[in-house]
């Protein structure tokens, strides 16, 4: 029997040249590719049987060599079904029946209007719910990260439950929200993070309520173009959020489907600082085996770690020895357990879904959890031929366990003292074994040094606890007045309340406010309301026109009110309730309104499928501006051209579009920002200080922030132009899009002299641009519906943005001011980090340190520049593999450059904790001897 072989290499596109080689006994399959409708020839369309694979040619027709064993081959093309179609001999033709869904494929956009992809003039991205919900991320935002060009999600911490910054195409406000809109199943709704106290812990995003389980996809409006009809509150973009209905079903009469989701995850921490481990706690070298002087001190510049004997904090003999891992060892393994369950059916008449998840975590810091629990109601009703109702209702419980506190406040933060103050001998489970002794003579717990609290009374003692119940409604009428004609009512709520709860135990140390106990109680209720009304028409004008428009009606409202209680001492010890209070209570009351009228429309013409142009326009009226400023009126238009409806015989590219849209768009302020106002307000800090009432009589003070009852409202001009080209039949995607945004008459707060009474003016001041570039490609590497798939997605963004102006006389705007200072600086990018110390230490011509006659080095007085934090570029690598039901992925998030200010790092140089503080005996710094001459400070030569 004579055998031939036979080699075939397959190119993939840019990013992968793989060879694949098969030894069979062959054939030749001949044929022709037709549409079922037309009888048309079909171009370009693909055979394929296994990896090996053909496509037609200009007249439908292939050729391809196959094995003899081969019994089906696949047939598929862009905008049909894809058909698998067995093998009876050496000739096969074959009839494509038209796919509505690929020929139409479609996204939810603005107002929640359902559009034809390939007729957007601006930039959208979609994320399959699939996606979300295999990246088990606790909170809904994370799983976005580097799979969305443009879009920036910067974590804030790896305690449970938090919260996650998100920011699309760089920022346009100074100081105020700079996150894009999220809306779900058409009504927007809440993620602003109401703050609470400095060093408070990190509570999350209130959009982190969602269960992922409950997505069936996330489509990004990028930028103003995208989100006009929204109005100012997507003046950054918008998030739609699609939830999963029982819709699509298949069966008899029907469908009827319950799914049942489980993942479990394990937390573990990744790195840690480096720590030196020769030097003990102390100042000076401070001796232990000679003295108690060492408690007096929360750094490591003590003796060595010689084995020495020496009375630790509890007056007990123990050995000066190092312990490397005394940070390592405070950790444990967290862990992350998700539920969800749903159970969906559907008719000839409409769907259900119902649902409800689970998701506990314990975090990898002792005593810490995040629990959240999800239910939900999905209907979709077709009441009468004319008549739909769609409806949806979802309650979410979300309950934090000792959320650890935030930033430098050793209060409620354990890891502040851990990290930067910790003597290096200090053992990790002695101080858990002894961190509920209290020192008689003090009444306050037995601690390593006079400053800092034991991290395990943190956790233990200061305990804190945090519930949210949020309901989510939605319902909407839709009914059909003509074929072409349909009318709709849409209303909305976002409905919550939050209880934060803080409580300090008696024998607390560091701060004399809340050493006899006390507690902080933060009570919360809001509500935000969204109506529409819309009337929406869509005719065909002959065989080449069709046109579309919409025009509506849109109310917002937000009602928030918080109440808070803080009680300074306690008369009986772990007993947290205003009756026991020793002094009185502290209280505050906020109540804050805002309210939003819009109309909008938007008209929208096709001409032949491949030319788009849509108009739009909005105006809103706000209530937090002024009356003869708060109208403002806001347009758009964009056009999307196939240029491929052109090119019918080409082979190689299968959709190209190119696309440009301009958009204005406005934006108001916070609530009160009109009028100067007073406030109830106690003073002092010390527990017998309740000085308000005085006398019986209760007194205001007035803002320090100056209002402004003239204030204009943001304006900001974008405009974006792309283009989205397909190849081989869609198996590779390429994406590129430029866009323009600047916003001008931002409000923004800025400082006035003290004379004036005042230490900030509300003002319309800064002018801010970016602009940037975005790539998306997306690669099907291998495609094989009977074995191995691999599929890759590439997202590319550069943004740069730039501080056009401040205000008049100003040159920068301080946004932070610590350790570290960030300002808003005129001519450079959003945000930029100065500091003093050792970064902005004075050299001399040759490199040299100037030294101070003390022997210090000699340092700028004033801070000094050390670059922007914004990143050169990101990058997000999304790779996907299947095999016969089994599925494996991973995701490589790439920011490349800004300038990050590290506090940790810098307290942990200053106590000598650091690694770099290691060899102190013999670090020689190449230094000059200087003197002051007029101020000035210059080398003496020596």
């Amino acid at each position: 029997m004579a055998h031939s072989f036979k080699r075939k290499t397959i190119l993939c596109f840019l990013f992968l040249l793989a060879s694949s080689a098969f030894y069979a006994q062959t054939k030749t399959l001949k044929g022709t590719i037709k549409d079922s409708k037309t009888g048309e020839a079909v171009i370009g369309a693909t055979i394929m049987e296994g990896t090996n694979g053909t496509i037609t040619d200009v007249e439908g027709n292939y050729t391809l060599t196959i094995s003899d064993s081969a019994k089906t081959v696949l047939v598929s093309f862009m905008g049909y079904s894809a058909k698998k179609v067995n093998i009876t001999g050496d000739k096969l033709d074959v009839s494509l029946d038209p796919d509505g869904v690929l020929l139409k494929e479609t996204v939810v956009t603005a107002v929640g209007m359902s559009r034809e992809k390939k007729s957007l003039g601006y930039a959208t991205q979609e994320v399959k719910g699939d996606l979300i919900k295999d990246s088990r991320e606790n909170n809904v935002i994370n799983s976005l990260s580097g799979r969305v060009a443009g879009l920036n999600i910067t974590g804030s911490s790896g305690a449970v439950g938090a919260s996650s910054q998100i920011v699309l195409r760089g920022q346009t406000s100074f100081t105020g929200n700079n996150s894009p809109l999220f809306v779900i199943n058409g009504v927007p709704v809440d993620n602003n993070f109401r703050a609470s106290r400095d060093n408070a812990p990190n509570y999350g995003n209130p959009i982190s309520d969602i269960n992922p389980d409950d997505i069936e996809s996330i489509n990004i409006l990028k930028g103003p173009i995208a989100a006009a009809l929204y109005g100012s509150r997507a003046q950054n973009g918008a998030i739609i959020v699609t939830t999963k209905s029982g819709k699509g079903l298949k069966g008899k009469n029907g469908g009827f489907q319950v799914s049942v989701n489980m993942g479990v995850s394990m937390d573990k921490t990744l790195r840690l600082p480096k720590f030196q481990n020769k030097f003990g706690q102390g100042y000076w070298g401070d001796d232990p085996s000679t003295s108690m002087n060492y408690m007096a001190a929360d750094e490591s510049w003590g003796a060595p770690l010689d084995g020495r004997s020496y009375t630790d904090f509890l007056g007990k003999t123990a050995k000066w020895s190092p312990q490397p891992n005394n940070v390592k060892d405070f950790f444990k393994t967290g862990s992350q357990i998700d539920n969800a369950v749903s159970i969906a059916s559907s008719d000839e008449k409409g769907s259900v879904r119902m649902s409800f998840s689970t998701f506990n975590q314990t975090g990898t810091i002792p005593n810490t959890a995040y629990d959240r629990y999800t239910t939900g109601l999905n209907i979709n009703r077709q009441l009468t031929d004319k008549l739909t109702v769609d409806a949806s209702v979802t309650y979410n419980l979300t309950q934090g366990k000792n959320r650890p506190g935030t930033g430098y406040g050793g209060m409620g933060n354990p890891l502040e003292g851990m990290f930067a103050w910790w003597g290096r001998q200090l053992d990790t489970k002695y101080l858990k074994d002894h961190y509920n002794d209290i020192d008689p003579s003090t009444g306050q717990h037995q601690t390593w040094n006079f400053y800092h609290n034991n991290p395990y009374w943190v956790l233990y003692n200061n305990t804190s606890s945090d519930r949210r119940d949020r309901v989510l409604s939605n319902l909407k009428f839709t009914y059909k007045i003509a074929p072409w004609l349909t009318a709709s009512v849409r209303g909305g709520s976002d409905f919550y309340v939050e209880n934060r709860f803080q409580q300090y135990k008696v024998g607390t140390v560091t701060d004399a406010v809340f050493q006899k106990g006390g507690f902080y109680n933060d009570n919360a209720k809001q509500n935000t309301t969204n109506l529409d009304a819309m009337i929406m028409a869509n005719k065909s004008l002959g065989k080449d026109f069709t046109i579309s428009g919409t025009v509506g009606y849109n109310y917002y409202g937000r009602n928030l009110q918080t109440n808070n209680t803080e009680v300074r001492g306690l008369l009986v010890p772990d007993y947290y309730t205003v009756t026991n209070a020793a002094n009185a209570p502290i209280v505050s009351n906020v109540v804050a309104k805002k309210e939003i009228i819009g109309v909008y429309g938007l008209a929208s013409l096709g001409y032949k499928g491949m030319l788009y142009v849509d108009v739009t326009a909005r105006n809103d009226w706000s209530s937090t501006l002024p009356i003869a400023n708060h109208s403002y009126f806001y347009p758009s238009i964009s056009s999307s051209f196939i240029f491929t409806e052109l090119m019918k015989q080409n082979k190689w590219l299968s959709f190209g579009k190119v696309r440009a849209g301009l958009a204005f768009t406005g934006n108001d302020t916070d609530p009160y920002n009109l009028y100067t106002t007073f406030t109830k307000t106690e003073i002092g800090t010390s527990p017998s200080i309740t000085s308000n009432p005085y006398n019986g009589v209760t007194y205001m003070t007035m803002d320090n922030a100056l209002k402004n009852s003239k204030i204009k409202p943001e304006s900001t001009r974008s405009f974006e132009f792309g283009t989205d080209l397909r190849f081989l039949n869609n198996r590779i995607g390429l994406d590129i899009t430029y866009y323009n945004t600047l916003t001008k008459d931002i409000i923004v707060p800025v400082s006035v002299p003290a004379s004036t009474g005042f230490s900030t003016k509300v003002v319309n001041a800064g002018q801010i641009l970016n602009q940037g570039l975005e790539i998306m490609l997306n690669a099907a590497i291998v495609q094989n519906t009977d074995g191995f798939n691999w599929n890759m997605m590439v997202n590319f963004s550069k943004n740069v943005g730039k501080i056009e102006a401040i205000a008049e006389g100003l040159d920068k705007i301080s946004m932070y001011h610590d350790w570290a200072y960030l300002y808003l600086v005129k001519g450079h990018s959003y945000g930029s980090l100065y500091a003093n110390g050792a970064n902005s230490a004075l050299k001399d011509a040759n490199g040299n340190y100037l030294i101070s006659p003390g022997g210090d080095i000699i340092t700028n007085t004033s801070p000094q520049f050390l670059g922007d934090i914004q990143p050169k570029f990101r990058l997000g690598i999304d790779n996907n593999f299947s095999y016969k039901g089994f599925y494996f992925g991973f995701l490589l998030d790439w920011k490349q450059g800004g300038k990050v200010y590290s506090q940790t790092n810098m307290w942990m140089d200053y106590t000598g904790c650091s690694l770099r503080t290691e060899n102190r005996d013999s670090l020689a710094i190449p230094g000059m001897a200087a003197t002051n001459v007029g101020g000035t400070w210059v080398s003496s030569g020596q």
